[in-house]
């Protein structure tokens, strides 16, 4: 019969397994994030500079030209509020994977800790046996050399 430490080997790995899988989920999450964090902060940069030029071109500009850019600006602050709306909902999913990776992370390390306790009480258990064949062989021994000196 296989010892529990030996049983638990199996489930240990597969703790292992699904917390590795949580970890590359959560990794994956953080760096579409962090993409879209550079993509939010590249269409506001584009966005300053457009109200920068739209602001220092307003004199001898016609008014279709003032309704267009106007339009523009308003769709490009769509865009940005949109944009922006991405985020925390990716904020919101990569705190949830955290939390997930997280909760599996304690339990692999409680299983871990079970199968120690198990290795350590099973070489316990082997010194025990251990020590008390080599009483018994004293005893045995003592008794022989008894029965010889008499």
């Amino acid at each position: 019969m296989k010892k529990r430490s030996e049983r638990i080997d199996v489930v240990v790995e597969l703790a292992q397994r699904e917390e590795d899988a949580a970890a590359e989920q959560f990794s994956a999450a953080k760096n579409a994030l962090a993409q879209a964090e550079t993509q939010l902060q590249d269409l506001q940069n584009y966005y300053q500079g457009y109200v920068s030029r739209f602001g220092a071109q307003t004199q001898n500009v016609k008014a279709s030209d003032l309704a267009k850019s106007r339009s523009f600006l308003q769709q490009l602050a769509a865009a940005l509020d949109a944009h922006q709306q991405q985020i925390n909902a990716l904020q919101q999913q990569l705190q949830l994977k955290r939390q997930f990776w997280h909760r599996l992370h304690l339990k692999t390390q409680s299983l871990m800790d079970l199968q120690q306790r198990y290795r350590r009480e099973e070489a316990e258990e082997l010194d025990r046996k251990d020590q008390k064949q080599l009483d018994e062989w004293v005893s045995q021994r003592r008794a022989s050399s008894d029965e010889g000196c008499s």
